[in-house]
């Protein structure tokens, strides 16, 4: 027998029961079980919404090649099915088992499936909290439920309300479930004026791969209600006469809840017709218009105006809204009259002089006057107009004299009158004083003369006249004339304007009169003005003694340099008057030839002195004449005569280089040294250092200035010139150029000096320096002891090129230096004397490298 899985093989012998002999050969028999297969593999469970007829659902399941799926009903025994599908909502399980199709065996368990069909679907319901709104920025509260009438539960249900803005994502709402979700919305004007509000919500939902959807609408109506106001008002003008305007400002308001379109405002009064487009509810907006009053409103007191407004409903259906408004603006009669008088000059100096006046009535009120009166007492004027309009002008003329009393008074006040009266017989008036200066000028004057021109005796007697003139525009009184020296004293009342009075008097001559150069006599007048002050004027009268002999030499003053400013010499020192040096009181000169000369200055006493630097190099011959202070005619003339010449200077220059040795594309500096040697002043001193092509300019600089010069420097290619004004005698003053060298070489540099004068000696004026520029070098030994010789590794002309790097190395390839722009500044700091090797790349001006490798020999103590 076999109970387990495997094979087995029995051997059957026959065996006589008789004899107990046995078959000489077996008869084999074997004994198999099979193993059971593995049940199948489930292809899932199966669930869906039936949304269509003729859906079908149908279980399936997997087994390895050589089996076959057999469907069961039931999990154990059962029947078999052929078909294990699903077609109506519900659910079903079917089992399925695994057969060998060789040996036919059959899986001891069997693979369950299910098959489920479903009722999918969803629905939303949307409220709102009113029926009706009539406000834009009012709430609406809104409730939308979403419920799962389905069999399925639905997964991802998003709840969407485009007008609130508002979404909801429910992630699991179950069969038969419900959720209820507010949101809310603000009314707007759009709203009021379209007249409702739909809100339409939606829901989506899934279940499995089906996507189910509903959606529900909520209608609130807007109650619309269309009105306008206008308010026109005067902005509280003040009238007071035709002519002026009325501004009148109109305000329109939407007091409705809806929306105006072409709001249109007409003012008749104005002829404003305007449309100033829409008004929202609770918006204004105002215009300006004006009016011109005229007099017939004035004469009525008042005017009056009315505005009105009209604007149009969103809504046809609706009556559109209207408005009027009215204001009455006051005016008040003014009766007025304004009198300007004016003359034709502010002030007057003569008696007879004619003053011209002009009077301008003007009727300033809002009314027209009648019978208006001009009268001025002082001219005798008197006109009658008989009505004036507001505003109207007239203008008068009129004349008055002015007499002697007007100036002796000091002032002319003239008054005068304009009077009328109102419509209504209110009177009214004006006056206009106009006061017009009496120039009071009080002048007296006083003439003395004589019967005689010289006096030549003791004794002799001489008759002055004296003759006073009233010179001004005023009566004078209290008039008193005196003269000392005759004795006299006369009082005279009162003098008019332009008269005179002659007086006479005596004296007679003395010895001791003789003695002087001329007799002088002086008188003196006194008299009062009008106003209590007091002038007065005196006059003297010289008769002379007699003439001295007076004798004017002719002077040489020399010869000078054209800089030269100073003293020339004294006309006089030369000069005689009754045989001695006149004294500069007694005599007066003049000159009446000054030959071209600039700049000359001649003092009262005979001094004459020169500016420098404005005259040529010549002789001057100048004349003047010299003459008795007291006896003018006698004089007598003479020449001066000088001399010019131009100044000579002697400027030297001195330059060379401050550095000995020099490689190529070192900076190094030249010294030049200009001196004033010739004890004279120069002038426009110019240096010229033009530098050679051999080097490069850099800067430049005043190194030393003993006078403080003042110096410009003006610099142009390789062109350097300093310019010096004024240069003194004896100054130094030192340049210092900066320079960088060229190519190796032999270079020579020449300096020039020169100035407006001419130079005595012109053999220094020029400074050249020869400089040997030598080439690039390595050395390949340094000493670094301190001695000053050769203590740093020193790359002579390194400066040729723009930029390097060098890197030195032992003999052991350790780097002691690695550097950019090396300063030839090493000096082997902390390594021992040896060997070292360098590598030097170095850049040149057009960006091309050099690379330059050797030895280096450090030499210690």
């Amino acid at each position: 027998s076999l109970s387990t899985v495997g094979q087995v093989t029995y051997f059957a012998a026959a065996v006589n029961d008789e004899t107990g002999c046995e078959s000489l050969t077996r008869t084999p028999v074997t004994l198999t079980i099979n193993p059971a297969p593995v049940a199948p593999i489930s292809g899932g469970n199966q669930s869906s919404c039936l949304i269509e007829e003729g859906q079908i659902l149908t279980a399936n399941a997997t087994v390895p090649a050589g089996f076959s799926v057999v469907w069961y009903t039931s999990a154990e025994g059962g029947a078999t099915t052929a078909n294990p599908s699903l077609s109506t909502v519900g659910s079903v399980t079917y089992y399925a088992a695994a057969v060998n199709n060789e040996t036919g065996c059959e899986s001891l368990t069997r693979t369950p499936v299910t098959l489920t069909f479903d009722t999918c679907e969803i629905s939303i319901e949307k409220t709102a909290d009113v029926d009706f709104v009539n406000l834009a920025g009012q709430e609406i509260n809104y409730t939308l439920v979403v419920t799962n009438p389905g069999t399925a539960d639905l997964t991802n249900v998003v709840v969407n309300d485009p007008l609130t803005d508002f979404t909801q994502v429910i992630p699991v709402l179950a069969a038969g479930a419900s959720v209820e979700l507010e949101t809310s919305y603000t009314v707007t004007q759009e709203n009021i004026d379209f007249g409702s509000i739909t809100n339409t919500a939606t829901v989506v939902g899934n279940s499995a791969e089906t996507e189910v959807s509903d959606e529900s609408s909520a209608v609130v109506n807007a109650e619309q209600n269309p009105d306008i106001t206008i308010v026109i008002t005067d902005n509280d003008a003040d009238i007071t006469e035709a002519g002026q305007e009325i501004d009148y400002t109109i305000t329109v308001t939407n007091t409705g809840n809806v929306t105006l379109e072409n709001v249109t405002i007409v003012d008749s009064q104005t002829g404003l017709v305007i449309n100033v487009g829409t008004l929202q509810p609770g918006e204004s907006t105002s215009v300006d218009t004006s009016y011109e009053v005229d007099q017939v409103d004035v004469d009525n007191g008042s005017v009056t105006n009315e505005a009105s407004v009209t604007g149009e409903s969103p809504n046809a259906g609706d009556d559109d809204p209207t408005a009027t408004d009215t204001v009455t603006t006051p005016i008040t009669p003014v009766p007025s009259i304004n009198l300007i008088k004016s003359a034709d000059k502010d002030a007057v100096s003569e008696a007879g002089e004619l003053i011209t006046y002009t009077l301008t009535a003007t009727n300033t009120g809002n009314v027209t006057l009648s019978d208006v009166t001009i009268t001025d007492p002082l001219t005798g004027l008197e006109e009658v107009i008989e009505t004036m309009a507001p505003g109207e002008v007239v203008e008068l003329t009129t004349t008055y004299t002015v007499t002697q009393e007007d100036l002796d008074s000091g002032e002319i006040v003239n008054v005068a009158v304009a009077e009328g009266q109102s419509p209504d017989e209110t009177p009214v008036s004006d006056e206009a004083t106009e006061t017009v200066e009496s120039l009071q000028l009080p002048a007296i004057e006083m003439v003395k003369t004589s019967d005689t021109d010289e006096i030549q005796a003791a004794g002799q007697v001489i008759i002055y006249t004296l003759t006073v003139t009233n010179t001004g525009n005023v009566t004078l009184t209290d008039i008193v004339v005196t003269d000392p020296m005759t004795g006299l004293e006369v009082n005279v009342a009162t003098l008019s304007p332009g008269t005179s009075e002659v007086i006479e008097t005596e004296y007679v001559v003395t010895e001791s009169d003789l003695e002087e150069l001329s007799l002088v006599n002086v008188a003196t007048v006194t008299a009062t003005t009008p106003d209590d002050t007091e002038v007065e004027d005196s006059d003297d009268h010289t008769i002379g003694i007699g003439p001295r002999e007076i004798i004017a030499n002719d002077d040489d003053f020399g010869t000078y340099f054209v800089s030269y400013g100073g003293r020339l010499g004294n006309i006089l020192e030369n000069d005689l008057l009754d045989g001695q040096r006149p004294d500069p009181a007694d005599v007066d000169f003049e000159f009446t030839e000054l030959d071209g000369v600039i700049g000359l200055l001649i003092d009262e006493d005979g001094e004459l002195s020169l500016i420098p630097g404005v005259n040529e190099a010549r002789e001057y011959n100048l004349e003047y004449i010299l003459r008795e202070t007291v006896f003018p005619s006698n004089s007598d003339d003479a020449k001066v005569v000088f001399r010019l010449l131009n100044d000579n200077v002697n400027l030297s220059i001195t330059k060379e280089a401050t550095q000995e040795i020099i490689f190529e594309g070192d900076e190094f500096e030249y010294e030049i040294v200009v001196s004033n040697i010739g004890g004279f002043d120069a002038r426009n001193v110019v240096i010229t250092d033009q530098l050679p092509s051999g080097v490069e300019y850099i800067s430049n600089e005043v190194a030393s200035n003993s006078s403080n010069a003042e110096v410009s420097t003006t610099v142009t290619g390789s062109t350097i010139t300093w310019t010096i004004g004024f240069f003194p005698a004896d100054a130094t003053i030192t340049f210092i150029v900066r320079v960088k060298a060229g190519a190796a070489g032999s270079v020579t540099n020449t300096a020039v000096v020169g100035a407006e004068e001419e130079d005595t000696d012109e053999s220094d004026n020029e400074a050249t320096d020869v400089s040997q520029i030598r080439p690039f070098r390595i050395p390949n030994v340094i000493t670094p002891n301190g001695d000053g010789d050769n203590d740093t590794f020193e790359i002579q002309g390194l400066g040729k090129f723009v930029s390097n790097t060098i890197t030195i190395f032992n003999r052991f390839g350790d780097h002691v230096l690695e550097r950019d722009n090396y300063n030839n500044d090493w000096d082997a700091p902390g390594q021992v004397a040896g060997t070292y090797f360098y590598v030097l790349v170095a850049v040149d001006e057009s960006g091309r490298e050099h690379e330059f490798k050797g030895w280096i020999q450090v030499i210690k103590d």
